[in-house]
């Protein structure tokens, strides 16, 4: 048996990791004009470095749909009265500035890949319902903070810390600090809790 499988029963079931790290109790939603749907590779359904589940408990208007998995349907729909943008580097993709989003005469609704950069080019290329959606990307980026898994490139950022920039030029600094405190303590809570040389008394968050 996995050292993973042998310690489940002592695992919280909403942050999925060692109870004695578990970080809900410093997670609460907050509102927001604009709608995230996040599209997951099934694949990252049940990894603790996931962030796209730490993203939906983090905002009441967002939802995530599975794709990829033989026995869950692909189930995506268009928000009514919401402007969508797809938040992928396309070639044909505009950088996202607030001087986008004021041109913009509808709350937006923001649709987000999740899992590896293969798997996002496939979303896009493959789901009918994506093809006619303006893309987005995002542009003059810090090095991502994300600790727990390898980036492609310096550039590449985590799910949740592409939504929070995102949502930076979409709604307001406020929001893209409530995202990034929530995965700071993620961050460190899921990477103390891999590595027990590294666990201590008292955390930073």
């Amino acid at each position: 048996m996995s050292k993973r499988r042998a310690t489940r029963d002592q695992r919280c079931i909403n942050c999925k990791i060692n109870i004695r790290w578990c970080f809900c109790e410093k997670i609460h939603k907050k509102d927001t004009q604009s709608y995230v749907s996040i599209i997951m590779h099934h694949r990252e359904r049940f990894l603790t470095s996931n962030t796209a589940h730490l993203t939906k408990r983090l905002l009441n208007n967002c939802d995530i749909s599975m794709r990829g998995h033989r026995e869950i349907p692909f189930n995506f729909e268009i928000k009514k009265d919401f402007h969508p943008l797809y938040l992928f580097p396309h070639e044909d993709a505009l950088p996202l500035t607030k001087d986008l989003v004021k041109s913009i005469d509808k709350p937006i609704q923001l649709i987000v890949p999740d899992g590896s950069w293969r798997q996002a080019k496939k979303f896009y290329r493959r789901e009918k319902i994506l093809k006619d959606i303006q893309c987005i990307k995002l542009e003059n980026l810090p090095k991502s903070e994300y600790s727990l898994r390898s980036q492609i490139s310096e550039a590449g950022l985590c799910t949740i810390e592409a939504i929070a920039y995102a949502l930076k030029e979409i709604e307001d600094q406020a929001t893209y600090e409530h995202l990034m405190d929530g995965f700071r303590v993620m961050n460190e809570r899921v990477d103390i809790s891999r590595h027990s040389e590294k666990w201590q008394d008292e955390l930073k968050f």
